[in-house]
């Protein structure tokens, strides 16, 4: 596993602690490496304080490359979405308050003119339901076809891109986008839409 890798996954887990994004060993993050495999956080891993011990190699489908390591359970969801889109270099699973609550509310209350609801109505929707034969992962990996971000019912977010920093920058925008509609919906009266 390359210095660049495990130096990448640190370095964007501390941006997404430090932006409020993540706590305790909730999420994901993953990149592709030139090596043809994926470099993602291991089960439990603290994003916001990996070490290189956190970090596991797992191939196509999601499996380790190496003994010794316990990939993220969410290793085969990053796998789903790699396997799909192949212009994919990282994944990032977070729940973000906002954005997450939005998700669980079944994205009620988005209208208006202002150009954040226009951003929200652009993002990829997953609801808690899905035909048993699709499965979460597919069902995220086929939404994100035609968006970089995905919000999903009780899950959080899931957003990609080339690089990691990307990939939360798609968060980012979401969350904040998220933070206005409460915000907007607070000050007409009607939090709940």
């Amino acid at each position: 596993m390359k210095e660049e890798y495990i130096e990448d996954l640190i370095s964007v887990g501390k941006r997404l602690l430090n932006s409020g994004m993540v706590w305790g060993a909730e999420g994901s993050l993953s990149r592709r490496s030139n090596e043809g495999c994926v470099v993602i956080t291991g089960a439990g891993a603290r994003l916001g304080y990996l070490k290189r011990g956190d970090l596991v190699e797992v191939d196509e489908i999601g499996m380790p490359v190496e003994m010794g390591g316990n990939p993220s359970t969410e290793a085969k969801l990053h796998a789903a979405i790699y396997r799909s889109h192949p212009s994919v270099g990282a994944v990032v699973r977070v729940a973000p308050n906002f954005s997450t609550a939005l998700g669980a509310m079944g994205f009620s209350g988005i209208s208006g003119d202002l150009h954040v609801f226009r951003r929200l109505r652009n993002v990829a929707r997953v609801p808690s339901y899905r035909p048993e034969t699709a499965g979460f992962a597919g069902a995220v990996a086929e939404v994100l076809g035609d968006s970089s971000v995905a919000l999903t019912e009780g899950f959080g977010v899931v957003a990609v891109g080339s690089s990691l920093q990307e990939a939360v920058d798609e968060v980012e925008s979401l969350e904040m986008s998220a933070k206005i509609l409460y915000t907007y919906k607070s000050l007409q009266g009607s939090p709940e839409g």
